[in-house]
């Protein structure tokens, strides 16, 4: 079956022109994606291009497995800018590929590692905050090296159990002395 990424669109006629050359055209309807499990209509907006040269196309089935209408696609009203990011993604693959280094790690440690594969909560705010609680853990973790791990270990040694409790709700102890 063709891809999306086969149909190339006209900005200027504002129609999408399939592999075998017909306009793929739209009744400039704009539609909403529909969000079912909350009953309301989704996030973003859409048009629906078609065309009825599909009924008669030789290569029909090599598009679209539909049986009465043909092939649809989809824009949305974000397309134009999802275009132009995907042009600069192509164009700059060393800056894009250093950010995934940079950023894609403690993601892929909080997914494979730590199980974070999902949040509990709902809502923006709450899925924020879920996520933040488990960044300052990936960085709390990240933040004790190996030596400062043995450092803390030799002080425990010589403070009492207590002092643990002290530690996170009340402060540093006079035995745990910064570095």
């Amino acid at each position: 079956m063709a891809e999306y990424l086969h149909f190339t669109y006209d900005l200027e006629k504002d129609v999408y022109i399939c592999p075998q050359g017909n306009q793929m055209t739209t009744n400039n309807t704009w539609h909403h994606h529909s969000d079912i499990r909350r009953g309301k209509p989704g996030a973003y907006r859409f048009r629906r291009f078609n065309t009825t040269a599909c009924k008669t196309c030789t290569s029909r089935n090599l598009c679209t497995r539909t049986k009465p209408n043909g092939r649809y696609i989809d824009r949305s009203e974000y397309a134009d800018i999802v275009e132009e990011n995907m042009i600069r993604v192509q164009n700059n693959p060393d800056y894009y590929r250093k950010g995934q280094q940079i950023t894609e790690h403690m993601f892929g440690t909080l997914k494979r590692q730590r199980g974070f594969t999902f949040t509990l909560m709902r809502g923006k705010d709450k899925v924020l905050g879920e996520v933040g609680l488990m960044f300052i853990g990936y960085n709390l973790s990240r933040w004790i090296t190996p030596s400062a791990h043995k450092h803390w270990s030799r002080k425990a040694n010589t403070c009492s159990q207590g002092v643990l409790y002290f530690w996170f709700f009340e402060g540093f102890p006079a035995c745990f002395k910064p570095f």
